[in-house]
């Protein structure tokens, strides 16, 4: 379909050439009224009438000419209608083409994201380290899922928490290099629950939540990246304000309950996006 175009024209080239080389061997034939011989005027005379007869070597050349001419403008006719209807089916195929390619690229989009990896956060999980019977410090941890049908490799997840002035309210926290510490990365399978690194906060420091003087806000981080070729880092962070409903250092290894404490987000920043 690519040549076709330039082969229509090297042929109506070739169809004029050899037309014009028949003119031009037509027009090279020895007259036979010129071996007439030119004894007398009379015979001269007859010879030149008879050359210039309806059947003369002129007459014969002028109508190969006009069908030579009448041909030609037939095949250049002819040959644009071949041209045009040639243009017009590249031009389709050519649409079709591109129809085809757009279609599997919103198919493949399509599978990335429905197979893809999807992290999220599931939950903060809270427990309580004891001395002698008493509360010393309460850890949290998250819990990570991948909810999505293919796994996450080069999975690094990273935690932390933030105190602010009880006034003081925070929508979004900022994570910095700083709190990205270096971490080793992982693969993570598709609808596997992993959890995350620890935080410790003492007992002191509850407290200070506990009577409102402090806000106490958790974050955690989640960077990763697809199975699928050229898959850039996908990116989730949340974070959550921390809420005693009870006095934290009262606990004891026999009466924590649900109640102790609970969690406010405040934030959801990323959502697995690149």
């Amino acid at each position: 379909m690519k040549f076709r175009i330039t082969e229509l024209f090297l042929g109506v080239f070739l169809t004029v050439a050899i037309f014009a080389m028949g003119f031009l061997f037509a027009s090279s034939l020895p007259s036979n009224n010129q071996q007439a011989t030119e004894s007398s005027s009379h015979q001269a005379e007859k010879s030149a009438a008879h050359i210039t007869g309806p059947n003369s070597p002129d007459e014969r050349i002028a109508n190969y000419t006009w069908w030579l001419s009448a041909f030609t403008l037939a095949l250049v006719v002819v040959s644009g209608f071949q041209i045009f209807f040639l243009t017009r089916a590249d031009k389709t195929a050519r649409i079709s083409a591109d129809a085809a390619k757009d279609s599997a690229e919103v198919a493949k989009a399509a599978l990335v994201s429905t197979q893809r990896a999807f992290v999220f956060l599931k939950k903060f999980n809270a427990g309580f380290i004891f001395d002698n019977g008493t509360v010393h410090h309460i850890v949290f941890h998250p819990e990570w899922e991948n909810g999505g049908a293919t796994p996450a490799r080069k999975l690094k997840t990273w935690t932390g928490f933030v105190f602010t002035e009880n006034t003081q309210t925070i929508d979004d926290i900022e994570i910095t290099d700083a709190n990205r510490v270096p971490v080793s990365a992982t693969v993570m399978g598709p609808k596997i629950v992993a959890p995350g690194s620890k935080i410790q906060v003492s007992i002191g420091d509850a407290m200070t939540v506990w009577r409102k003087e402090r806000r106490l806000f958790l974050w955690a981080l989640v960077e990763y990246q697809d199975i699928f070729e050229s898959s850039k880092a996908r990116h989730t962070q949340i974070s959550a304000e921390v809420v005693f409903g009870e006095n934290p250092s009262g606990v004891t290894p026999t009466n924590f309950s649900n109640n102790t404490l609970e969690y406010r987000v405040i934030g959801n920043r990323y959502n697995s996006a690149e």
